[in-house]
């Protein structure tokens, strides 16, 4: 399996993973660009972003700065682990790919958000047999140490992000225990993240999505 990315229009690009011909999971990267149903829309060839064919990459998340840099986080099967990558685009090309996870167990699931200075990564970690969530910091093209964000002992997974029109991110994760399963949240401010909160009721909550208002607030659905 191959990351490949395509540009349609001339206006912005879409990715997808393309397996034995097939092209799945589209995501348009720039916001306004028309989309139609026809696949005859998409206007220039495919760019494979995979280095290798030995390695299984899979699961790309998105994102452009404030400057128009994009940037793509995938997962990457090597040495037997799924591993997370960090390509971004310049004007030269596309960089080499970059490990972002600092572990030595399986990290996957990535989803990627830029506010001003400031590109996050979060994805889903499994260390010493415990799912958790993870955050890494890239500053003027400089990577942070990761962060464990879950801090509990209980597994977390399915990490969702986004930012707000004040630059603060929104992160949101599943918490699965025995039969049920909660949506837990957090929220950066100026570097400075909040406590963990539950903010949904008793059952079986999965499925984040988020959405940003106008106003600066955040709309969670699950």
């Amino acid at each position: 399996m191959h990351i490949s990315l395509f540009s349609a229009f001339r206006l912005g690009a879409i990715v997808g993973l393309r397996h034995r011909g097939w092209l799945t999971g589209l995501l348009i990267l720039k916001a306004g660009l028309a989309w139609t149903q026809s696949m005859s829309a998409i206007a220039s060839p495919v760019q494979s972003l995979s280095e290798s064919d030995a390695y299984y990459d899979k699961y790309p998340a998105l994102a452009v700065d404030e400057a128009g840099e994009a940037a793509v986080v995938f997962t990457s099967l090597r040495g037997g682990l799924d591993q997370l990558y960090w390509r971004s685009r310049t004007p030269t090309g596309w960089t080499a790919a970059e490990r972002v996870d600092q572990g030595k167990g399986v990290e996957s699931l990535a989803t990627v958000v830029a506010v001003p200075g400031v590109t996050w990564v979060f994805w889903q970690g499994r260390r010493h047999g415990q799912w958790a969530v993870y955050g890494r910091q890239r500053v003027r093209g400089r990577w942070r140490p990761e962060q464990r964000l879950s801090t509990t002992s209980q597994a977390a997974w399915h990490p969702k992000a986004m930012a707000d029109v004040r630059g603060r991110v929104w992160l949101a994760w599943e918490h699965p225990e025995r039969e049920r399963s909660a949506i837990v949240a957090r929220v950066c401010e100026s570097g400075r993240w909040s406590a963990e909160q539950i903010i949904s009721p008793p059952g079986f909550s999965r499925r984040i999505a988020l959405a940003a208002t106008p106003q600066g607030g955040m709309w969670l659905g699950y």
